[in-house]
């Protein structure tokens, strides 16, 4: 029988959590309007007082997950079925209580809080930590061609198999459970356009190396606050804005900006599933022999997952009148010829001052390109704009 994870649910903060959409998160409401930014109070739903109850002879352990985005979104569930499936093949043995919408630690100090000991277990994002986690910020660089469930596994497996990725994480006291997903990079517009061109002299809000891709494209990038991007299109003061595809939904983007664009700039975003090191080693052999055993499948459901909110997100783009653009192949060959290597170079100027030799970084992006590139054509997820696109026509 499975057991429920116990929750700590913070009402309706998603639009603070939401953040995490700049670093490549994703969060949905509960039903179809955008997140609001009122703070609920905290209710902790219990569904299962005796989660350990079917085997009488396990001593469960549990510890405190800290989720900065609220209940709902693909990062949520794919962190609910992680955990959750863990507790049932163990039989309660490791019960975990997830804390919602930076209830217990705030998004940027997760990795601080996670190694020192607040909490267990948190989704760390690396973006937040450019010098402390330089390397896995490999996953912000925007990657043409690729998909979501693939770059997830690609970065699982530089965790398993790459010691200077792996090593990052020890130095901050933590051990990787699983990456965490993003839905498919959209560039929000106020205007439809179709070629790489069209970007000239516009205004995008971005963040971290998806600025030298737009910038190469001619655009001019901002940032904007997650909370300021509605009234900053609603305004004219940016033309367009990069958010996943579930997240232009969530926060209501689509409304003002109604052209999603599928422009080839490539996926970006993933965050860390992790746990502080202490507390992996104190685990019980079957709880730590579980996250193991369900890996693979973890990351076939993220990719479920993935699909589920690509098609909520679909659904409400058209059901308001909106479009999903996907650029031909020529444009999306012109997209790569005018960016070249001019996000990977900031990523490499910016490991390198964080104190990685160059050369090291060099082989840590080689071998993570090889490893998105042999998992791309064998994952069943498929990215949700073209598919949306296919569906309005």
């Amino acid at each position: 029988m499975l057991k429920s994870v116990r929750k700590t649910a913070i009402g309706a903060v998603a639009m603070g959590a939401l953040v995490l959409a700049a670093c490549g998160g994703a969060a949905e409401g509960d039903g179809d309007d955008p997140i609001d930014d009122t703070n609920g109070d905290a209710a902790v739903e219990d569904t299962d007082d005796e989660a350990a109850a079917a085997d009488p002879d396990v001593e469960p352990v549990s510890i405190r997950y800290s989720l900065l985005l609220p209940p709902g979104g693909a990062v949520a569930d794919a962190s609910e079925w992680l955990f959750e499936t863990v507790e049932e093949v163990t039989g309660g043995a490791l019960v975990t209580e997830i804390a919602y919408g930076a209830s217990l630690l705030p998004g940027t100090e997760t990795l601080a809080g996670v190694g020192d000991g607040r909490a267990e277990s948190g989704y760390v994002v690396p973006a937040y930590h450019p010098a402390e986690m330089p390397l896995a910020n490999i996953s912000m660089i925007p990657d043409p061609g690729s998909n979501q469930e693939a770059r997830s596994r690609a970065l699982d497996r530089m965790y398993r198999e790459n010691d200077a990725f792996r090593e990052e994480f020890e130095r901050n006291d933590l051990v990787l459970l699983a990456f965490g997903p993003n839905n498919p990079h959209s560039m929000a517009v106020t205007e439809r356009f179709d070629t790489a061109a069209e970007f000239a002299g516009k205004q995008v809000r971005v963040a971290g190396y998806l600025s030298p891709a737009y910038q190469a494209l001619g655009a001019e990038t901002v940032f904007v606050s997650t909370e300021e991007v509605y009234e900053s299109l609603q305004r004219g003061v940016v033309d367009g804005n990069a958010f996943p595809f579930d997240v232009q939904i969530a926060t209501g983007v689509y409304e003002v900006a109604p052209f999603l664009l599928d422009d080839g700039v490539g996926e970006w975003g993933s965050s860390a599933i992790a746990i502080n090191k202490d507390v992996w080693e104190s685990l019980p052999q079957e709880v730590r022999d579980a996250f193991d055993e369900i890996r693979d499948d973890y990351y076939t459901t993220l990719g479920e997952i993935l699909t589920q909110y690509d098609t909520e997100a679909c659904e409400s783009l058209l059901a308001d009148g909106g479009e999903v653009v996907v650029f031909s192949d020529e444009e999306k060959q012109n997209v790569a010829d005018a960016v070249g290597t001019a996000p990977f170079d900031a990523w490499l100027e910016d490991a390198v001052s964080a104190g990685v030799e160059e050369d090291v970084a060099v082989a840590v992006w080689e071998e993570y390109q090889g490893y998105v590139e042999e998992y791309t054509p064998q994952v069943g997820y498929e990215p949700g704009l073209e598919a949306c696109a296919a569906q309005a026509d």
